[in-house]
C-alpha cells in the first residue's frame, strides 16, 4: 500500500507549499488547485485497466468509440443508446480522443477534471469555516480516491457538486451567487444524472437561511428537514422494491431490483467506521448550537452541515437493503470533509483546534487502511496498482 501513501505525501506537500499560491485570488486558487490535483491524477493516469469495475464496464468502450466519430451529436445519440451516458461525459471522451488515444491519457485527464473543483471548493471552504485544505484532502483521499477509480461518472459528479455547493456561502449578490451554483450543478448533472441530489442540499440551505428571530425556529426547521428526510429515504425504499419501475426506463434496473447495486449490500463494519466520527461531530456541533441564543448566519450554516451528516449516516445505514443508498448518499458524505473537523473551530486553544484535526485525519486514515485490506472499497485496491 505504499504508493497510496506516497501519494498522499506529495499531495500535502504540494498542499502546503500552495498555501502561498492560492491566497493571491482567483487565478491563484486555480493554479493551486491544478497543482494539488497533478500528483492524485497522475497515478489514476498511470493505474493498471483492471483497477475499477465501471472502466471495463463502460470505460474504455466509451473511449474507443470515440474516435470511430467525427461529430460530437452523432457520438452522444450511440451512446445513448448503447449505454445511457450523460452529455458532458460524452463531451469529454469525445475530446480527449482527438489528440490521443491512449486510455491512460483519458484517465488522468478525467481525474484532473474529478480533482480540480473538488480543491477549488476545498479552498473556498477554508476560507468561509477555517477548515485547512490539508484535513479535507486527507478525508478526500481516505474516502473518496479510490472509490473514484470505479465510480468514473459519479465521481466526477461529485467533485462539481462539492463546487458548486461551496458557492452557497459567498458573499456576494444572490444573483451572482445563484449563477454559480447554478451553471456548476449544470455541469454535475452532465457528468451523472444522480448529481440531481444537490437540490436537496440546496433546499435545505435556503430552508434554514430564512430570516429567524431565534436559534429555536432553526432547530424546529431542522427537525422538519430531519422528517422529510426520512419521508425520503422511505420513498427510495418503497421504488427499491419495485414501485413505478416502468415509468423511469433508465433505472428501471435499480427499481426492480436487478441491479447488482440493489442486490448488493454494504457490510455493517464499513457503516459503523464510516458513521463514528461524523456522529462524533455532529454531537459536538450540536452542543454548540443548543448553546446559541438567538439565530444568525453562522447558526444556520452549522445546522446546514449537521442536516447532511444526518442525510449520509441514514443513506449508508440503508446500505443494509441495497448498496444503491450508500451510493447516493456519498453526495452528502462529500461535505464531510469540512463538517467532521468543523467542532476543532469552537475550541479556543489553537494547539486543541490541531489535535483535534490530527486525530481526526488519524481515524480516517486507519479507516482507509482497513476497508481497502478487507477489499470493501469497491476497486479491488489491495494489489499492485500499476499490475
Amino acid at each position: 500500500m505504499s504508493i497510496y501513501f506516497l501519494n498522499l505525501l506529495i499531495t500535502l506537500s504540494c498542499v502546503l507549499i500552495g498555501r502561498f499560491i492560492y491566497t493571491s485570488g482567483k487565478l491563484g486558487t486555480l493554479i493551486a488547485s491544478l497543482l494539488f490535483s497533478l500528483p492524485m491524477a497522475f497515478i489514476a493516469g498511470v493505474r493498471s485497466l483492471t483497477m475499477g469495475t465501471d472502466l471495463g464496464v463502460y470505460g474504455e468502450f466509451n473511449f474507443r468509440m470515440a474516435s470511430q466519430f467525427s461529430q460530437i451529436a452523432d457520438y452522444y445519440q450511440y451512446l445513448k443508446q448503447i449505454n445511457g451516458t450523460e452529455y458532458g461525459y460524452a463531451v469529454l471522451n469525445f475530446w480527449v480522443s482527438r489528440f490521443s488515444m491512449d486510455i491512460h491519457w483519458f484517465l488522468f485527464i478525467l481525474s484532473l477534471f474529478t480533482l480540480l473543483p473538488f480543491f477549488i471548493g476545498a479552498i473556498r471552504f477554508e476560507q468561509k469555516f477555517s477548515v485547512p485544505v490539508v484535513m479535507q484532502t486527507v478525508f478526500y483521499f481516505t474516502i473518496f480516491y479510490g472509490p473514484s477509480f470505479n465510480e468514473m461518472r459519479q465521481s466526477l459528479a461529485m467533485g462539481w457538486v462539492y463546487l458548486s455547493c461551496s458557492y452557497l456561502f459567498e458573499n456576494t449578490s444572490p444573483r451572482k451567487k445563484s449563477l454559480y451554483v447554478l451553471l456548476t450543478w449544470i455541469i454535475a448533472v452532465s457528468f451523472h444524472r444522480t448529481a440531481i441530489i444537490e437540490g436537496m442540499i440546496i433546499f435545505i440551505y435556503l430552508y434554514l437561511h430564512q430570516e429567524t428571530t431565534t436559534t429555536g425556529k432553526g432547530l424546529k426547521r431542522f427537525s422538519l428537514i430531519l422528517l422529510g428526510s426520512a419521508i425520503l429515504l422511505v420513498a427510495f425504499t418503497l421504488l427499491n422494491r419495485g414501485a413505478f419501475a416502468s415509468s423511469i426506463n433508465k433505472y428501471a434496473s435499480y427499481l426492480d431490483g436487478s441491479n447488482s447495486l440493489v442486490q448488493k449490500t454494504i457490510g455493517i463494519s464499513r457503516i459503523i467506521s464510516l458513521t463514528m466520527m461524523p456522529m462524533l461531530s455532529f454531537s459536538l456541533v450540536g452542543l454548540w448550537l443548543k448553546n446559541q441564543k438567538k439565530a444568525s448566519r453562522n447558526v444556520a450554516d452549522m445546522m446546514l452541515f449537521e442536516a447532511v451528516m444526518i442525510l449520509d449516516m441514514l443513506f449508508l445505514w440503508a446500505g443494509l437493503r441495497g448498496a444503491i443508498f450508500p451510493r447516493l448518499g456519498q453526495y452528502f458524505s462529500m461535505f464531510e470533509a469540512v463538517a467532521v473537523f468543523l467542532p476543532a473551530i469552537f475550541f479556543e486553544s489553537k494547539q486543541a483546534r490541531w489535535i483535534y484535526f490530527i486525530l481526526t485525519c488519524v481515524y480516517y486514515i486507519c479507516v482507509f487502511i482497513v476497508i481497502t485490506r478487507t477489499g470493501e472499497n469497491q476497486i479491488y485496491p489491495y494489489a499492485w496498482i500499476f499490475n
